[in-house]
């Protein structure tokens, strides 16, 4: 009899030990807007910013967690449909079979744009080519310009390696979208699997030309973008002939004149208010928009201040 009744108590003790065990894993059921565990997906090409956002919002939030999958586009967006994580930062929303595919789900994910940032263009220091047009650029990646001279006479530096940071980034769809008009980009072009890779192959070889989300190089209180701006140079860029050649700041991104700048959305599919709809208000609030100013790239909603810039090309 005692043996029957140990044995019922613990398979009693056994079920509420797993049941509660289920529930603390759950995120879903543990998460507040300001605490609690969450993981989220970025677009490599964005982690710098993301990276500020995060480490303040958990200064302010000590019982919140935010973890990052540092992703490129392409499986930022993968991981959301597979309900890896509920919120996705990206260069762009979602697509309408995206769309439908939530729906069908009765999932209805809500966007929201958070900032605009450019694609900076970059050449290696002993280049002296450092001005492109935007055709310059389609047929540097379309193939139609092989070698450096082909832009500038007497630039000797021969063949252009034309570098990356991955062919699933939204760089790379970016730039198809709105400058390839759907011509086929050089299938022999570096892939260097990360933005700070882009920089490091342009500072060591002359003939590279990169791409690269302006973030990485914007913020000048920061230590690391700084001595990445030693190694390379940032290219000025003009949409046309007879049109001022600029550099991507934040002024030319609020007059929408640097000619590759896109809109920065968090696209969050969280079924209830938890962190992740949390951090989404915090990046939207007036402190996430400072941030986000501080940066170097352009906040949605922060007031910046326009002064005159001298080229010095």
């Amino acid at each position: 009899m005692k043996n029957y009744i140990f044995n019922s108590l613990f398979l009693a003790c056994l079920v509420l030990i797993i049941s509660c065990s289920g529930k603390t894993n759950s995120n879903s059921n543990t998460s507040t807007p300001t605490s609690g565990t969450t993981t989220i997906a970025v677009d490599e090409t964005l982690y710098p910013i993301i990276k500020a956002e995060k480490e303040v919002f958990e200064a302010i939030y000590d019982q919140a967690k935010i973890n990052i999958l540092v992703l490129s586009e392409r499986e930022a967006f993968v991981a959301l449909e597979k309900g890896k994580v509920d919120l996705v930062i990206a260069a762009r929303k979602l697509t309408a079979s995206q769309e439908n595919y939530f729906k069908q789900k009765t999932v209805f994910p809500k966007h929201n744009a958070i900032a605009v940032d450019a694609i900076a263009v970059i050449v290696n220091p002993s280049n002296p080519d450092s001005t492109f047009l935007v055709d310059d650029l389609k047929n540097i990646i379309t193939g139609k310009f092989k070698n450096w001279n082909e832009l500038m006479p007497k630039n000797n530096l021969g063949k252009i390696n034309i570098v990356f940071d991955n062919f699933n980034s939204g760089i790379v769809r970016y730039l198809l979208d709105s400058i390839g008009n759907g011509e086929k980009f050089l299938s022999n072009m570096t892939n260097s699997k990360s933005n700070e890779n882009v920089i490091k192959e342009v500072a060591k070889n002359k003939n590279s030309i990169g791409f690269i989300g302006a973030n990485w190089i914007s913020d000048h209180d920061d230590s690391t973008a700084m001595t990445f701006l030693k190694e390379i140079r940032v290219a000025y860029l003009s949409p046309q002939d007879g049109m001022e050649f600029v550099q991507p700041y934040q002024a030319y991104l609020a007059i929408n004149q640097y000619p590759i700048a896109r809109k920065i959305y968090t696209i969050c599919t969280e079924p209830k208010s938890g962190l992740a709809t949390g951090f989404v208000s915090f990046l939207a609030s007036d402190r996430g928009q400072r941030i986000i100013l501080k940066s170097g790239i352009l906040p949605i909603t922060a007031p910046i201040r326009i002064l005159n810039v001298k080229n010095e090309m």
